[in-house]
């Protein structure tokens, strides 16, 4: 069985993410920024052992190992916004039941994909993308094969194990900071606090983070057109009061799909962030004097999506 160096990995991955989230989001205060950590207690056997016996399973080798150093991670990166306690871990079948369906629905039929999704754990909340472990696919060290599922991409990345899952996260941040971006454009914020090199390291991935959020924003666009078609037909099949709300939120995918490809179509690299944080502030500003529940629901919805500060 591999041996794995989980305390330097945690602390090098916490300290990546406290660094790149102060920049972008201001999301950590001085003090919590200081500890370079953003782990949690270690699950205690009790809180692990009631966990396995409610889901009637053991956990893998490296998750179980995770949850012995950290019950649970305040902050995952750019499109995870946090890892679940070991309480909070369920099946993704009895936690999120439309996202399978509506992924059966787009593949049109129950492919292995959605038959994986039935019995994947989840291990992370969603918010266009999510963290899993699938039962079914183990090796011969009992490691489960672990996915990031995503809204944009069909199907998921899959890695080996928990353990190769984390290690992605951590390298698709460092990914930011290689990219080859010649906007000089930054938006980071000067801090005296800081040393140049890692003043620069940060400008750097402030750059890089721009031109991958810019594709982020255009596979939304798509995504969000390929949703209102998907819901307006689901539509059909159901009563009328389930209908009313998803024929709501294929109308607002609709319009927010059009706008995002406008704002892409017009507006610079330099310009295109504050152009979405507008339509963000566009569609909260609508949803505050929205009479029907349903659109108001819709686009609070797509306004969190588009500028969801968690996860830049």
């Amino acid at each position: 069985m591999q041996q794995r160096d989980w305390e330097s990995f945690l602390h090098s991955w916490s300290a990546a993410l406290i660094g790149y989230a102060r920049v972008h989001s201001g999301e950590f205060s001085d003090a919590e920024a200081s500890t370079l950590w953003l782990g949690m207690p270690a699950a205690t056997n009790a809180q692990i052992t009631e966990a396995e016996h409610r889901l009637g399973i053991t956990f893998p080798p490296s998750y179980l190992e995770f949850l012995q150093i950290s019950n649970g991670w305040r902050f995952g990166g750019v499109f995870i916004d946090r890892l679940y306690a070991v309480e909070e871990v369920g099946w993704l079948r009895d936690l999120l039941p439309d996202l399978i369906e509506g992924w059966a629905l787009g593949a049109g039929e129950e492919d292995e994909s959605t038959i994986l999704l039935r019995q994947a754990l989840m291990i992370s909340p969603y918010e266009d993308s999510v963290l899993l472990l699938i039962p079914s696919i183990r090796d011969n060290d009992g490691e489960w094969q672990a996915w990031f599922f995503n809204d944009w991409n069909p199907g998921a990345d899959d890695f080996p194990s928990f353990w190769h899952l984390l290690q992605h996260l951590h390298q698709q941040l460092a990914s930011f900071a290689s990219a080859d971006d010649d906007d000089e454009t930054s938006t980071s914020v000067e801090n005296p606090d800081l040393t140049p090199k890692t003043q620069a390291f940060f400008k750097q991935l402030d750059r890089a983070a721009t031109a991958r959020f810019q594709e982020y924003w255009e596979d939304l666009a798509q995504r969000f057109a390929t949703e209102a078609r998907l819901t307006e037909k689901l539509s059909r099949k159901q009563t009328e009061t389930d209908a009313a709300r998803t024929r709501a939120f294929a109308t607002v995918f609709s319009e927010v799909s059009a706008s995002l490809q406008t704002i892409l179509k017009r507006s610079s690299s330099r310009t295109i962030g504050d152009s979405v944080q507008q339509l963000a502030d566009n569609l909260l500003a609508t949803a505050a004097h929205e009479s029907d529940m349903h659109r108001h629901e819709a686009l609070r919805k797509c306004a969190n999506r588009l500028t969801n500060r968690r996860r830049i």
